[in-house]
């Protein structure tokens, strides 16, 4: 018997590898097939949930519509779900040239074309997709057989069946496969028969054989090893229990999945890569298998368990944009993430999380699960051409909105996000801020890094984080350059000191780390007012100088970073050149403000003023971003970088600045700020002190106080030792709401506080 090389897996040998009631009773393998064949057409149990079929699939990431997808398919015209989106007709004559796909290699491996083919069928009731489906199953499966590649028991993880036999390619293409079984095709008359049954569900368990040889092996916390040992063991040992190693491998693929969840999964809700896609690619490893067990009545994970994945959703809502983007933080872009909040939701959320997607545009579905009899059924009411959208899902109650926190803050992980509401024209900042995750799991150099949304645009963003999928676009003396920019410091949105980018690496050394180690952060305090929300951190990446960042939200106006310098150093005597960096997003027009050093972002109905605190010598630049141009993205190949936009600063000594960012929809020609200290030459700070007003047209004013060098800032009607005080006032100047960080005392113009009261720390999930 031969269970390496899927060409040589003969009939027979599926045969001795199951236990079917009755099987042994068939004088020959025709009899076998038919038997086998009826069994699984027929069987009531286990039920099986849909992976990628339906709109999920179609709909996540700017894919194109699933109708026209579907009807190319039928011409033998194949389009890459990734970048740089084109297509290739592989149909020749009657024969599909699978060789000539290579450039679309990942949609071809993994067999991307099923969810397109049957989504399209339940959507039109026309049955030639699933003709088409099947016909392209049994071509792939001809023409690409797998074999064990003889390194693989002494390296696993880089070598299984080769190229286009990966173990994430082969385990979701399996699953595809369900999919495609489970729509109803195996149940309707003329569609397939007893042979083509067999066939399939023969490959399906040859595939399994080459998942078992990793029962047994030691827990390991790499994403790997949850995917080869835990996910793909937990689905086919359960989805295929008539094979005799079946309950051995889900019994293995659970300890594994268990483990995962026990050590990758912080208890802040966050999990061990600082990579928010790849983190949403690894809940299909936990959260997929968890419906699948509670729609069979598995016992996967306890109750402890599974308030951790609840609390993980909870990550990716404030993760998301007010547009239902996820935000790009790590590798690869951000995108729509339906497939987790519309699919696999429903297996651990709340009504406190799904509020949460409800205001991010999403609608989770009810889960949906198979069998033989259930199909049966729907196969009998099936009629040609008339639409069934059988496992599409129907749309989950809704529930009545709780007040959702606006804020978001993860320490461990290292996430933090402030949001004006949960609706979708909401203002929106996200914040990187690396701690105690893996350091070479796709984590990038973005030490304090801000991304803002207003009236939900993201207008200073991550846009570098597309280069993950375009960097193989690039000649090959150019790949690992754009790669190692992707990680680098000055692809986000950070500060730099004396034009010190911390690590010089210009290439990537490996595909998923640039080098090194990158610094990690701190969170000192979080507080909440009604309408100001303030987080406080710092990173050790300047180790004589010491970066610390507040961000702070007043909803209604905007958001301001107040940058601390020298925080515990001395080298005070040379001055110091820091420069801030900003990236806009593609299509993001920046445009100068006058003398003032304002600038604003615009894209659509969105505008963003950026107003820099004067400080003693502060300078704005912007021009593209180089290194971003010739990629390709779905709306084309881009010609001109987006904006990158530099605020430098000089001065001697322990140093304060602040940021404002005045969000609106109507373009703001500029914000009045006022500086209530005057400027000191040479550099200086006096001394390290910060104290502004800002006004705007139709959102009142904010009095911004920091003095954070143990030194009380007084002025005249002004007084505080706070690190910092922010004051909201109404356009008539009625006080609306404070904040303080670090301080006793806050005098100002309608407030003074020597014991003030309490406010919500927030630093906490």
């Amino acid at each position: 018997m031969n269970y390496e090389d899927q060409s040589a897996f003969r009939d027979e040998d599926f045969v001795k590898l199951i236990n079917i009631p009755g099987l042994q009773r068939c004088k020959d393998i025709s009899e076998q097939r038919t038997f086998i064949a009826t069994h699984f057409r027929n069987r009531a149990t286990p039920n099986w949930c849909f992976y990628m079929h339906g709109t999920a699939w179609p709909g996540e990431g700017d894919r194109q519509p699933v109708l026209d997808a579907a009807d190319k398919l039928k011409q033998g015209i194949f389009a890459n779900s990734w970048t740089p989106y084109q297509s290739i007709k592989l149909k020749k004559g009657n024969n599909i040239d699978w060789k000539k796909g290579a450039p679309l290699r990942f949609t071809i491996y993994r067999n991307t074309f099923v969810p397109e083919l049957t989504t399209a069928f339940v959507q039109t009731g026309d049955s030639s997709y699933l003709k088409t489906c099947l016909e392209l199953i049994k071509s792939y499966i001809a023409a690409n057989p797998f074999t064990l590649d003889p390194m693989f028991y002494q390296d696993s993880d880089s070598y299984f069946g080769g190229l286009e036999h990966d173990t994430l390619a082969v385990c979701r293409r399996a699953f595809r496969w369900f999919d495609f079984l489970y729509t109803g095709v195996m149940q309707m008359p003329n569609m397939m028969s007893d042979e083509e049954v067999f066939y399939i569900f023969k490959h399906l368990s040859f595939y399994a054989i080459q998942y078992q040889r990793f029962v047994g092996d030691k827990m390991r916390v790499d994403n790997h090893h949850l995917i080869d040992h835990g996910y793909a063991c937990f689905i086919f040992g359960t989805m295929l229990p008539e094979l005799k190693f079946a309950s051995k491998m889900q019994t293995y693929g659970k300890k594994t999945i268990g483990f995962h969840v026990d050590n990758n999964l912080f208890t802040d809700g966050s999990y061990a890569e600082h990579s928010l896609k790849y983190q949403y690619h690894i809940t299909f490893s936990i959260m997929y298998p968890q419906l699948l067990a509670k729609e069979n009545g598995i016992d996967l994970l306890d109750g402890k368990q599974i308030r951790c994945l609840s609390k993980w959703l909870s990550l990716f809502a404030h993760a998301c944009e007010p547009n239902g983007r996820l935000l790009s933080i790590g590798d690869e872009q951000g995108g729509y993430i339906n497939y987790l909040f519309e699919t696999l939701a429903p297996a651990v959320e709340d009504d406190s999380i799904t509020a949460m997607i409800q205001g991010l545009g999403y609608q989770a579905r009810q889960t949906e699960s198979f069998n033989g009899e259930s199909l049966k059924r729907i196969a009998k009411r099936f009629k040609e051409g008339v639409p069934n959208h059988h496992g599409l899902g129907k749309p989950s109650k809704k529930v009545k909105a709780k007040l959702a926190p606006t804020y978001g803050i993860f320490p461990i992980g290292g996430f933090s996000f402030m949001r004006s509401a949960w609706t979708k024209g909401a203002d929106y900042m996200g914040i990187s801020h690396f701690s105690e995750s893996i350091a070479n799991g796709h984590t990038h150099w973005d030490l304090l890094s801000p991304q803002i949304s207003c009236q939900g645009e993201a207008l200073i963003a991550d846009p570098s984080a597309y280069m993950y999928q375009q960097w193989r676009n690039f000649p090959d003396n150019e790949q690992r350059r754009r790669r190692g920019y992707n990680y680098a410091v000055e692809a986000h949105n950070t500060l730099v000191v004396n034009n010190n980018y911390l690590n010089n690496l210009e290439y990537l050394g490996h595909d998923c780390v640039w080098g090194g180690e990158p610094p990690r952060h701190a969170l000192h305090n979080a507080k909440k007012s009604k309408f100001i929300t303030a987080i406080d951190l710092s990173h050790d990446g300047f180790p004589e100088m010491r970066h610390r960042r507040i961000f702070a939200q007043v909803t209604g106006v905007g958001f301001i970073t107040i940058d601390y310098m020298n925080e515990d150093g001395d080298n005070m005597i040379r001055p110091h050149e820091y420069t801030q960096l900003l990236h806009a997003d593609f299509d993001v027009a920046v445009e100068q403000l006058g003398p003032l050093t304002q600038f604003q972002l615009s894209k659509k109905q969105a505008n963003l003023c950026v107003v820099p605190g004067p400080g003693s010598e502060c300078q704005v630049s912007q021009r593209p971003d180089k290194m971003l141009e010739g990629m390709t993205l779905k709306s084309g190949k881009v010609k001109r970088g987006p904006e990158l936009i530099e605020i430098s600063r000089r001065h001697r000594g322990k140093a304060v600045f602040s940021t404002f960012y005045i969000t609106g929809t109507n373009k703001v020609s500029t914000a009045a700020l006022k500086s209530l200290i005057p400027t000191t030459p040479f550099m200086h700070q006096h001394p390290g002190i910060n104290a502004y007003e800002i006004r705007t047209k139709d959102k009142g004013k904010v009095l911004l106080l920091s003095a954070p060098f143990k030194q009380k800032l007084k002025l005249k009607d002004i007084e505080t030792d706070a690190r910092l005080a922010l004051v909201y006032y109404s356009a008539n100047g009625r006080v609306i709401d404070y904040l303080m960080l670090e301080g006793k005392t806050l005098i100002a113009p309608g407030i003074k506080l020597t014991h003030p009261r309490k406010q919500k720390a927030v630093s906490k999930y």
